[in-house]
């Protein structure tokens, strides 16, 4: 089975490829503008392509014999990111894939969205929820999905939207959320606003490939043309909860005490002004406070009312997680 990954020198991207290609039936595309590690290996091929550039589409030869295309490809974090490139890297490199008229020849698609494309919740959001995103990563998100949408309808081929949330695991990358949180509670005091009762959401990255495995048979073995599927690990817990979790899987917090937004957004302005003339990330902005601050509350029961079992509680997901912080 062939099977095509764009964004595969990412940390989805490239987790995905390792998955597929410990399975000799697999033969796997990986696309991306950055070359992967993982280069010299039987049963890879990689093509080096900007999907967003003029004419970036990829040729025909990419897509004959492809049986399906996860799609990873987009641009995410909260630092040195413009609107113009979320823009450019979600919505753009989307329609580049979509463009290739032998797209049309691939049966099977898998298009990994966001959560962000409902923006805050403070009651748990299912896929039929109002899509309200704040900020150009969620609407460029939005944006990318319509068009698959659309491609999926007119090309006549089935096609799963995930929207996973905040994704974690052994491993991650220092810019995502998990990351930063657990960091910080190692090495500072950790401000709770709002006591830390505002819900979290996570997705572990092993139950997410699961999922992508999933997505691939269920559309082989039937199922409808078109699916929307949130995913996120359950128990949904509070700021609080979580870091009583990892307490318990071993990250000591520092210290941690409630503080009232005002006074966290007085201190996030200084810090921001800091990084932005000196160019150095530390961290703290103002948008990143408010989003800590939200509640992002997301519902997964309809994939698992269809079938789907994640392998990998919640709790200990979070010890492996840890374990590894531990370790370094």
């Amino acid at each position: 089975m062939k099977v095509l990954v764009t964004g595969c020198s990412g940390y989805i991207g490239s987790a995905l490829i390792e998955t597929l290609l410990a399975d000799p039936q697999y033969q796997v595309v990986g696309v991306d503008r950055v070359k992967p590690a993982l280069l010299q290996r039987p049963r890879f091929e990689f093509v080096q392509c900007d999907l967003s550039a003029p004419g970036g589409a990829l040729d025909a030869p990419v897509f004959e014999g492809t049986d399906a295309v996860v799609h990873l490809a987009a641009a995410r974090g909260d630092w040195a990111i413009s609107t113009a490139e979320y823009w450019r890297d979600n919505r753009d490199a989307t329609a580049g894939l979509l463009a290739a008229t032998w797209a049309r020849t691939v049966p099977r698609w898998v298009f990994t969205s966001s959560v962000s494309v409902y923006g805050p919740a403070a009651t748990a959001l299912g896929e039929d929820a109002d899509l309200r995103p704040i900020g150009a990563y969620g609407e460029s998100k939005l944006a990318s999905e319509r068009l698959f949408a659309a491609f999926i309808a007119d090309a006549g081929v089935k096609g799963r939207v995930i929207r996973p949330s905040a994704v974690f695991s052994a491993g991650h990358p220092a810019n995502t959320n998990v990351y930063k949180l657990i960091e910080s509670l190692r090495r500072f005091p950790l401000p709770l606003i709002g006591g830390g009762a505002n819900r979290k959401t996570l997705t572990y990255l092993p139950n997410l490939l699961d999922l992508f495995f999933w997505c691939l048979d269920s559309m082989r073995d039937g199922g409808g043309a078109y699916e929307v599927f949130n995913y996120v690990e359950e128990p949904v817990q509070t700021v609080l909860e979580l870091i009583t979790a990892l307490k318990d899987a071993g990250i000591l917090p520092a210290r941690h005490m409630s503080v009232p937004m005002p006074l966290a957004l007085a201190a996030a302005y200084p810090v921001y002004a800091v990084a932005k003339l000196t160019g150095v990330d530390l961290r703290v902005t103002p948008e990143r406070v408010r989003k800590y601050a939200a509640s992002t509350w997301y519902d997964a029961t309809r994939v698992r009312q269809a079938g789907f079992v994640p392998r990998v509680g919640l709790a200990e997901a979070l010890r492996v997680t840890a374990a590894w912080h531990l370790s370094r």
